[in-house]
Parts: C-alpha cells; sequence; structure tokens
C-alpha cells in the first residue's frame, strides 16, 4: 500500500470515520480504520458492526492495499502534521509509514482481513433527499430520544410513510417527552417504510453531523439498513429490530381546554435564570398560568426557590402544571417561533406545544408532580 494525500483531504475521512470507530471495545479492530488504497483513490471505513461509514477522498495512488489503523491516534497525527501532502507506505508487519514535510512516524497496524464487514447495504435503494428538511426533522426530534442504555425500542428515531396525507413523519419519545414532524414525501415516497424503521441513536448523531458539511444528500432505506450518502462519503446503519410504541396513544387531543401563548425567547431566557437552582434531585418547576400573566416557580429545599413572571396570551382560570425544567428547554431550543402555544385538558395529561413557525411540528411533555 503506497499513496500521497492532501491532508485536507485526509482529514475530512478520518474526522468522520474516528467518530464511528469504537473506544474501548472489546474487539480491537473497532477501534481501527480499515484504509484502502483503490485505483480511485484513498477509501477510509469504520464500523461498530451497528453503523459502518465508507469514504473515497481522491488521492495518488502508488500501490493498491490496505491495512488497519488506530482511529484516534492516526487522525491526530493527520492533523499535526506540518504539510499539506500526506504520504502512507506500508510496511513489514502491517506497520505503516506516515510522512509530512519534515515529521515522520511509524506507526503499527492490523491485518486487514480482521476487519468486519459492514451492516448489509448493497440493495438499498437511494433517493434524493432536501439536506434542509432532514436536518430540521432530526434537530427536532433528537433532543427526546431514549439514552442507549434505556429503552432499546427508544433509543433512536422513527420513521414511518402517512401515505394518505403525503407525508414522511418522524417521531422519538424517552417515555417523558416526544417530538414529531411531518415533512412531504415527495421522491421519498419510495423509501421501504412499510412496517416503519428505527434508526439507532448513534447513527442519528451522526447522519445530522454528516448533513452540516453538504448541500445535497441521498437516503435508503430497505429491509434491516438505512443508508445516508453524501459527496463522497456513506453512512450505513443497521435498524434497530424492535417494534415502536403507538405514540399516537399520548398525543393530546385536538381541542384542549386549556390554550395560552407566550413569547419563546422570553420563557427560554426565564428558565435559564430558574434552574440554576435545579439539580439532578430537584428537576421540577410549575407554571402557573392565569390572564395576561405567566408565573414560574422553582423550589430546592438545599439551595432556595426562583420565582418569575411573563405576560401571556390567556382567558380562562387560574391553573398550574408542573415540567421538568431541562425537558420543556429543549423542546423550546428546538423550535424556531417566536411566539408558542400550550395546549393541555388537564395538568395529570400531557401538554402539547406547538408554534406557527414550526410547520408540522409537535412537541408532547408529560407533566411531573412538583411539591
Amino acid at each position: 500500500m503506497e499513496v500521497k494525500i492532501k491532508k485536507e483531504e485526509l482529514l475530512k475521512g478520518t474526522g468522520r470515520a474516528q467518530a464511528i470507530a469504537e473506544r474501548r471495545s472489546s474487539m480491537q479492530i473497532l477501534s481501527n480504520l480499515l484504509l484502502r488504497v483503490v485505483d480511485s483513490g484513498l477509501e477510509v471505513v469504520a464500523t461498530d458492526l451497528e453503523i459502518g461509514f465508507k469514504g473515497l477522498y481522491s488521492a495518488q495512488v502508488g500501490e493498491a492495499g490496505q491495512v488497519c489503523l488506530p482511529a484516534r491516534t492516526f487522525h491526530s497525527i493527520i492533523r499535526e502534521l506540518p504539510a499539506e501532502l500526506v504520504f502512507l507506505k506500508e510496511e513489514d508487519n502491517h506497520r505503516v509509514l506516515i510522512e509530512g514535510g519534515r515529521t515522520r512516524y511509524h506507526l503499527a497496524g492490523l491485518p486487514a482481513d480482521e476487519f468486519p464487514a459492514l451492516p448489509q447495504h448493497e440493495e438499498v435503494t437511494l433517493v434524493d433527499v432536501s439536506v434542509e428538511d432532514l436536518a430540521e426533522m432530526l434537530d427536532k426530534t433528537i433532543y427526546s430520544m431514549a439514552a442507549e442504555e434505556g429503552r432499546y425500542n427508544l433509543a433512536g428515531v422513527y420513521l414511518e410513510k402517512i401515505e394518505e396525507q403525503g407525508l414522511l413523519r418522524m417521531v422519538s419519545t424517552d417515555g417523558h417527552r416526544l417530538s414529531l414532524i411531518d415533512r412531504p414525501l415527495d421522491k421519498l415516497v419510495n423509501l421501504d417504510l412499510a412496517r416503519g424503521a428505527i434508526i439507532p441513536r448513534k447513527g442519528v448523531l451522526e447522519m445530522r453531523r454528516l448533513l452540516e458539511e453538504v448541500e445535497s444528500a441521498q437516503l435508503g432505506i430497505k429491509g434491516s439498513s438505512a443508508v445516508l450518502r453524501v459527496a463522497e462519503a456513506s453512512l450505513i446503519m443497521r435498524l434497530l429490530e424492535s417494534r415502536f410504541p403507538d405514540y399516537r396513544q399520548v398525543l393530546p387531543p385536538d381541542k384542549a381546554t386549556v390554550n395560552f401563548t407566550v413569547k419563546r425567547p422570553e420563557l427560554l431566557e426565564a428558565l435559564r435564570r430558574i434552574t440554576i437552582l435545579t439539580t439532578d434531585k430537584y428537576r421540577g418547576i410549575k407554571l402557573t398560568v392565569r390572564p395576561d400573566r405567566l408565573g414560574i416557580f422553582h423550589q430546592n429545599p438545599d439551595l432556595g426557590e426562583a420565582k418569575e413572571s411573563l405576560g401571556v396570551d390567556y382567558v380562562g382560570d387560574e391553573l398550574t402544571v408542573g415540567f421538568n425544567a431541562a425537558y420543556l428547554s429543549d423542546a423550546l431550543k428546538a423550535m424556531r417561533s417566536e411566539e408558542v402555544s400550550f395546549s393541555l385538558t388537564d395538568p395529570s395529561r400531557p401538554t402539547l406545544i406547538t408554534g406557527p413557525a414550526d410547520e408540522n411540528f409537535k412537541a408532547v411533555i408529560m407533566p411531573m408532580q412538583v411539591a
């Protein structure tokens, strides 16, 4: 294996791939990148067995070949090289000479035949997708995914087609809150979503990271695999083999008995001040709504209490509802609207938050008991 490649081009590949490689896996090979020199350039591959990354980068090819190198060490070396052109050459016992300017490394590697295969993806058909729409859908659902060590079937985002309305829907929930956004299907009508698909948490985070750098993308879903293709790189994900719960059961009814509207930036600023006193043990806040006034209150027996009030558009009897402060802040941060509306039937039922600039988006938060 022998190749010359621009440092900027190689860093693009190693930066994307090293985020996939496992840091603390019992399988040493998963903390490595596979470097494969082919006629058209240098291919950089990473996988954790559930998610895979593959990128092909333009290079001057001297000799074809492949080898595995430790992901983070290799990325750090390339990042610190003082030259704009990097020379790589495999030596004996899978060691690789890395040369840039006056700097040389001889980095120990592993044989390429130990590197596992990526998730199956060869038969996945890719269709063009709006980068802006897909990025917004992810931004509005990432915050309410369950942690991976929590409920397995909630550790990701759920995609489904609402064909009678011509919509693609993305949903996530951790059991305490839920986010839902719809966008027109357009070309995505060809996605294999007959039973829906759960894209795993790590895959969702990597999808969003890739979309930051590109203007066009393609998405494909078939069977147990999903693929996001951007420029010269592909992200391959093994879908979660579990059934997503019936999220419709927790969506508040269309006609709520309590509705009030408040300025989102002002509410976020107030929450930031109020939550200075919150801790893991005391996370709840009370919202008390009365005509023209919204009160926000938090009490922490260990630290003290905080109060604030805002103007609100509301007509009705006084009502108090409790929320996890972080959950409420997360939902508001994901939105764009200057004003947001809260809708609920009573303080013990889920609350719906919507906004005019957040088209076809619903944020739902379960209330909590606050002393």
